[in-house]
């Protein structure tokens, strides 16, 4: 999907959050960082508290990895999580767990795979098969210096990869 493209279902996927709802900001490293720069650019300060975390998938399955943690002050409060992609549900699921059930994940791509069942809001720019996608914070597994796609701001599928 070309950058022009991408852009298009990225905008309109930001202009549905209304960022007065929250009283925090979750981005989760390092894919998160591309959809929040994006609203940054677009929205500007946004007036609340952002903070980094890191809640990875592991290889092979379900479930979540804690590198940085959800701050303890964002427990219970309503929060925005900015996430890269939304694909068997763990990670979304842990980082939600001990917030309001108000908060909301905004994530650039829904990968249709076999998902948890989740009880919580997600916005999603656009629906993927399943492939191993890379681009808008994803990099796809693709490593070695310049050989990143975690800031093109397209999507490709990686020819390489089996998913």
């Amino acid at each position: 999907m070309t950058p022009e493209e991408t852009k298009k279902r990225v905008d309109r996927l930001l202009d549905q959050i209304d960022i007065a709802k929250f009283d925090h900001a979750l981005v989760n490293l390092q894919g998160g960082a591309w959809l929040f720069n994006e609203f940054s650019k677009r929205a500007g300060p946004i007036g609340i508290p952002v903070h980094m975390i890191q809640i990875n998938r592991p290889n092979g399955g379900f479930g979540a990895t804690e590198v940085v943690p959800v701050p303890k002050k964002c427990w219970g409060k309503a929060c925005i999580i900015f996430e890269d992609i939304y694909d068997t549900g763990g990670v979304i699921d842990y980082i939600m767990g001990n917030l309001d059930s108000e908060s909301l994940t905004a994530v650039v791509v829904d990968k249709q795979v076999e998902k948890m069942p989740l009880k919580y809001k997600i916005l999603a720019a656009m629906k993927i098969e399943k492939k191993w996608i890379m681009g808008c914070g994803m990099d796809g597994g693709v490593k070695g210096e310049g050989r990143t796609f975690r800031d093109w701001a397209g999507i490709v599928v990686n020819p390489n990869a089996n998913d």
